[in-house]
């Protein structure tokens, strides 16, 4: 029983390794994963987002060195917001970050765009 608690065990920590970090341009943004409480949580922060937080708009590629600059302020933005609303996907908030007067990203206009019924 040990042995398979182990090899349990070495499989979450490998499925738990956070992964490198990307831009997506069809969301145009950062996905990034981040570990809250051993608990690999995904996430995405908006180029516009990025942009108030490093105080440069940053073409799509080179967000990811700028997610990676501001990684512990972003990344902690997202724990706290596990911690209060639970693991689901992270989308990181512009007001999560101090940022006040943020234009919402595509994808957070899509999610708030009323569903025809």
């Amino acid at each position: 029983m040990a042995a398979r608690d182990q090899e349990r065990a070495a499989l979450r920590k490998d499925s738990m390794e956070r992964y490198d970090p990307y831009y997506a341009q069809d969301t145009d943004g950062v996905h990034f994963a981040v570990d809250v409480d051993g608990r690999l949580v995904q996430a995405y922060i908006s180029r516009p987002v990025l942009a108030q937080t490093c105080g440069v708009d940053e073409p799509g590629l080179l967000c990811v060195a700028a997610y990676q600059t501001h990684r512990d302020a972003i990344d902690e933005a997202v724990r706290r917001r596990v911690r209060t609303r639970g693991p689901e996907t992270v989308l990181v908030l512009a007001e999560e970050l101090g940022i006040r007067d943020a234009a919402p990203s595509p994808v957070v206009r899509l999610l708030q765009k009323p569903v025809a019924r």
